[in-house]
């Protein structure tokens, strides 16, 4: 009976390690490393992918501890790259509190830092200003290189600005001296914090506002790059679905091209075979033949039915692409001077009846309203104007709005026009538009 246990323990004991799962760290390193090399030549939605197959190929505690975070964290900076501020929000926090929970402390300053600036641009001032002290509680018991901390007290300073203001509390010197100081950083998106901060202070505490000019003009040069931004963005990424279309297509023709050689192979086959033999094991050569022959027409109709999917697919992709670009040139219109009062359903200000009453009653309101349509939508008033050239100013600023879908109500007390008025107008525009065409 002993001899059997032993003998059973030493067969455990030489099986063990042959039973041993294969550590999957080196296929996660590999993927998270593409990953970021994509992100560094900016490839950010096959970033977004590698990052999200790292996070998911983490099946132990330490593949997780080494790269799950990483990974969350990289596609949380991503999705705040390009402007989706919910879902970067969303990945930042699962690394907050998986840092949280496995006591790592540089996962969790990398998440709070990205998370001040989120929560204060979302107008979650006391969040932004709890995470700051947290980030900074951190970094002061840690020896971080200046490459992780460049920049940390200026979001501090921010914070708790923007919660002092929030609540209607003074601020310190030394704060108001940072922040302005602030104000002159290179980096753009806390210098246009910092400005906006201290154009509200100073709109609260003077009559003159040095700070107001500095601030607009930072902000139309930030946005200005970042749609730039976004619209390259959207080009390369355009270019890069034809570019698969256009592959789908050459695919395509190479299928098309075998199964008509095929096809002519098989019927010479079967007309040689006909010919020469014409026996009954030559005919059941060829019933064979096309039996074939059959099959791979219909695996070869089935693989086009794919394709034509595909391209479907690709299509509305496109079309989905094309609705994003009107929407940013939208919002970009919205950021301007007379496109930020628009009565719009999708404008981000929110004007009230009394921003836009009486809005377009000035002709040099028009016209500063069809610059700005043509700044943001390539030149459509312009193009409007060659279409049509007997079009009137005043008829092209209402084209312009009935293109943005604003209500006949808005656009009445934006020109101090009844609604009856403007409906008859819209129906001779309408009439005139399509005499032309």
């Amino acid at each position: 009976m002993n001899i059997s246990i032993k003998t059973l323990l030493a067969l455990a004991v030489f099986l063990l390690p042959a039973c041993k799962r294969n550590p999957s760290t080196p296929y996660v390193q590999k993927v998270y490393e593409e990953a970021v090399r994509l992100q560094q030549a900016g490839n950010l939605n096959d970033a977004i992918f590698h990052y999200q197959l790292a996070a998911t190929s983490c099946h132990t505690i330490e593949d997780s501890l080494s790269y799950w975070w990483k990974a969350m964290y990289g596609q949380g900076k991503i999705w705040k790259r390009k402007n989706f501020l919910e879902d970067a929000r969303r990945d930042l926090e699962a690394v907050l509190r998986f840092a949280r929970k496995h006591r790592l402390d540089t996962a969790a300053y990398m998440a709070y830092r990205p998370l001040t600036l989120i929560y204060l641009e979302n107008g979650m001032y006391g969040k932004a200003y709890t995470h700051a002290l947290r980030a900074q509680d951190i970094a002061s018991g840690k020896n971080f290189p200046d490459t992780l901390t460049r920049g940390q007290s200026e979001e501090a300073a921010i914070a708790f600005s923007a919660y002092a203001w929030h609540t209607r509390q003074e601020i310190p010197d030394t704060i108001y001296r940072r922040l302005a100081g602030t104000a002159a950083s290179p980096d753009m998106e806390r210098r246009i914090l910092a400005l906006g901060l201290l154009a509200l202070y100073k709109e609260r505490d003077t009559a003159t506002n040095p700070y107001l000019t500095t601030y607009i003009e930072n902000c139309n040069r930030y946005w200005k790059t970042r749609f730039r931004h976004f619209t390259d963005e959207a080009e390369r990424e355009k270019k890069q679905l034809i570019a698969e279309r256009d592959a789908f297509a050459e695919r395509e023709r190479n299928v098309l091209f075998i199964s008509l050689t095929l096809f002519s192979l098989l019927v010479c086959g079967a007309v040689f075979v006909a010919s020469t033999y014409r026996n009954k094991h030559a005919i059941d050569r060829i019933r064979l033949i096309l039996k074939q022959k059959e099959e791979t027409i219909r695996y070869l109709e089935a693989q086009k039915g794919n394709d034509e999917s595909l391209r479907l697919q690709i299509e509305e992709k496109e079309k989905e692409w094309h609705q994003q670009e009107l929407q940013i040139r939208s919002l970009h219109l919205y950021d301007m001077e007379v496109g930020r009062k628009i009565p719009s359903a999708d404008n981000p200000h929110a004007p009230q009846p009394k921003d836009y009453t009486n809005l377009m009653s000035d002709a040099g309101q028009q016209v500063k309203f069809l610059k700005e349509m043509d700044y943001c939508f390539n030149n459509f008033a312009t193009g409007l104007q060659q279409l049509i050239p007997d079009l009137t100013i005043e008829e092209t600023a209402y084209c312009c709005l009935f293109h943005l879908n604003i209500r006949t109500s808005d656009i009445a007390e934006m020109f101090s026009r009844s609604k009856s008025t403007i409906s008859s107008r819209r129906k001779r525009l309408e009439a005139k538009i399509n005499a032309k065409n």
